[in-house]
Protein backbone atom coordinates (compact mmCIF):
# COMPACT_ATOMS: atom_id res chain seq x y z
CA UNK A 1 0.00 0.00 0.00
CA UNK A 2 3.06 2.39 0.62
CA UNK A 3 4.67 1.63 -2.46
CA UNK A 4 1.08 2.35 -4.32
CA UNK A 5 1.07 6.05 -2.67
CA UNK A 6 4.57 6.68 -3.31
CA UNK A 7 4.09 5.74 -7.29
CA UNK A 8 0.69 7.87 -7.23
CA UNK A 9 2.66 10.75 -5.63
CA UNK A 10 5.14 10.70 -8.13
CA UNK A 11 2.89 10.17 -11.21
CA UNK A 12 1.22 12.95 -10.15
CA UNK A 13 4.45 14.85 -9.74
CA UNK A 14 5.51 13.95 -13.30
CA UNK A 15 2.18 15.02 -14.43
CA UNK A 16 1.96 18.77 -13.08
CA UNK A 17 6.10 18.73 -14.38
CA UNK A 18 4.52 18.23 -18.21
CA UNK A 19 1.76 20.41 -17.44
CA UNK A 20 4.44 23.39 -16.77
CA UNK A 21 6.62 22.18 -20.00
CA UNK A 22 3.84 22.81 -22.05
CA UNK A 23 2.24 26.10 -20.81
CA UNK A 24 6.18 27.39 -20.91
CA UNK A 25 6.38 25.88 -24.54
CA UNK A 26 3.32 27.76 -25.41
CA UNK A 27 4.43 31.06 -24.02
CA UNK A 28 7.38 30.87 -25.92
CA UNK A 29 6.04 30.64 -29.27
CA UNK A 30 3.13 33.31 -28.44
CA UNK A 31 6.00 35.27 -27.79
CA UNK A 32 7.75 34.47 -30.91
CA UNK A 33 4.81 34.67 -33.03
CA UNK A 34 2.73 37.46 -31.62
CA UNK A 35 4.37 40.04 -33.01
CA UNK A 36 4.56 41.65 -36.43
CA UNK A 37 8.28 40.31 -36.81
CA UNK A 38 6.71 37.13 -35.83
CA UNK A 39 3.86 37.06 -38.19
CA UNK A 40 6.19 37.93 -40.96
CA UNK A 41 8.17 35.13 -40.63
CA UNK A 42 5.88 32.91 -39.98
CA UNK A 43 3.45 34.25 -43.08
CA UNK A 44 6.50 34.20 -45.34
CA UNK A 45 7.36 30.62 -44.53
CA UNK A 46 3.87 29.78 -45.32
CA UNK A 47 4.05 31.48 -48.66
CA UNK A 48 7.42 29.98 -49.57
CA UNK A 49 5.51 26.18 -48.89
CA UNK A 50 2.93 26.67 -50.62
CA UNK A 51 0.74 26.80 -47.69
CA UNK A 52 -2.71 29.19 -48.27
CA UNK A 53 -2.91 32.37 -46.55
CA UNK A 54 -4.25 31.96 -43.05
CA UNK A 55 -3.45 34.97 -40.92
CA UNK A 56 -6.60 34.36 -38.82
CA UNK A 57 -4.91 31.14 -37.09
CA UNK A 58 -3.47 33.86 -35.33
CA UNK A 59 -6.50 35.20 -33.28
CA UNK A 60 -6.01 31.64 -31.63
CA UNK A 61 -2.77 32.05 -30.29
CA UNK A 62 -2.27 35.10 -29.85
CA UNK A 63 -3.74 37.77 -27.32
CA UNK A 64 -6.37 40.51 -28.63
CA UNK A 65 -3.71 43.26 -28.15
CA UNK A 66 -0.92 41.64 -30.33
CA UNK A 67 -3.31 39.55 -32.81
CA UNK A 68 -3.49 42.84 -35.34
CA UNK A 69 0.41 43.05 -36.05
CA UNK A 70 0.82 40.00 -35.62
CA UNK A 71 -1.87 39.57 -38.85
CA UNK A 72 0.09 42.58 -39.86
CA UNK A 73 2.96 41.00 -40.33
CA UNK A 74 1.88 37.67 -41.46
CA UNK A 75 -0.05 39.21 -44.36
CA UNK A 76 3.29 41.37 -45.72
CA UNK A 77 5.17 38.81 -45.28
CA UNK A 78 2.60 36.13 -47.24
CA UNK A 79 2.45 38.34 -49.68
CA UNK A 80 6.51 39.26 -49.64
CA UNK A 81 7.12 35.18 -49.51
CA UNK A 82 4.89 34.89 -52.86
CA UNK A 83 6.99 37.68 -54.95
CA UNK A 84 10.05 35.82 -54.00
CA UNK A 85 8.94 32.57 -54.90
CA UNK A 86 7.71 33.68 -58.43
CA UNK A 87 11.36 35.52 -58.68
CA UNK A 88 13.40 32.45 -58.09
CA UNK A 89 14.88 31.86 -61.66
CA UNK A 90 18.38 30.71 -61.60
CA UNK A 91 20.82 33.54 -62.28
CA UNK A 92 23.03 32.23 -65.24
CA UNK A 93 25.96 34.65 -65.93
CA UNK A 94 27.85 34.20 -68.90
CA UNK A 95 30.81 36.45 -69.93
CA UNK A 96 32.21 36.51 -73.07
CA UNK A 97 35.18 38.76 -74.04
CA UNK A 98 35.64 38.26 -77.86
CA UNK A 99 38.96 40.43 -79.06
CA UNK A 100 40.18 42.55 -76.40
CA UNK A 101 38.47 46.13 -76.13
CA UNK A 102 41.69 47.62 -74.84
CA UNK A 103 41.47 47.01 -71.05
CA UNK A 104 43.57 43.16 -71.24
CA UNK A 105 40.55 41.23 -71.67
CA UNK A 106 38.78 41.83 -68.36
CA UNK A 107 35.03 41.72 -68.06
CA UNK A 108 33.32 44.93 -66.94
CA UNK A 109 32.03 42.43 -63.82
CA UNK A 110 34.79 42.56 -61.71
CA UNK A 111 33.12 41.96 -58.10
CA UNK A 112 31.83 38.75 -56.33
CA UNK A 113 29.56 39.61 -53.73
CA UNK A 114 28.00 36.56 -51.62
CA UNK A 115 25.33 37.40 -48.33
CA UNK A 116 24.89 34.59 -46.65
CA UNK A 117 21.60 34.14 -44.37
CA UNK A 118 20.79 30.91 -42.99
CA UNK A 119 21.45 28.19 -45.34
CA UNK A 120 21.95 29.84 -48.34
CA UNK A 121 24.06 31.72 -50.40
CA UNK A 122 23.32 34.84 -52.69
CA UNK A 123 25.60 35.76 -55.07
CA UNK A 124 26.31 38.71 -57.60
CA UNK A 125 28.12 40.47 -59.98
CA UNK A 126 29.22 43.80 -60.60
CA UNK A 127 31.47 46.36 -62.01
CA UNK A 128 32.28 47.72 -58.67
CA UNK A 129 32.03 46.02 -55.33
CA UNK A 130 29.23 48.50 -54.10
CA UNK A 131 26.56 47.24 -57.14
CA UNK A 132 28.21 43.69 -56.46
CA UNK A 133 26.89 44.28 -52.56
CA UNK A 134 23.86 45.77 -53.49
CA UNK A 135 23.02 43.44 -55.49
CA UNK A 136 23.15 40.33 -53.65
CA UNK A 137 22.00 41.93 -50.62
CA UNK A 138 18.59 42.43 -52.95
CA UNK A 139 18.60 38.75 -53.60
CA UNK A 140 18.59 37.54 -50.33
CA UNK A 141 16.04 40.67 -48.96
CA UNK A 142 13.54 39.02 -51.48
CA UNK A 143 13.58 35.83 -49.75
CA UNK A 144 14.51 36.35 -46.28
CA UNK A 145 13.97 40.19 -44.17
CA UNK A 146 16.83 42.71 -44.81
CA UNK A 147 17.82 42.43 -41.29
CA UNK A 148 19.76 39.22 -41.90
CA UNK A 149 21.27 40.38 -45.18
CA UNK A 150 23.66 42.68 -43.89
CA UNK A 151 27.07 40.38 -44.16
CA UNK A 152 28.54 40.97 -47.17
CA UNK A 153 31.74 38.83 -48.48
CA UNK A 154 33.30 40.57 -51.41
CA UNK A 155 36.04 38.89 -54.01
CA UNK A 156 37.80 40.92 -56.68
Amino acid sequence: MKNLFHISVTLALLGSLGCASFAEMKEQHKAMVCNEGGGYELGMNDAREGKPMNAMSLTQVCDPPTTEAAMRGYRNGYKDGLASKREEVPETQINVNIGGGGDGGSSSKKYLCEVKAFTETFSAWGSSELEASEKAKKKCAKRYHEMHCDEVKCKH
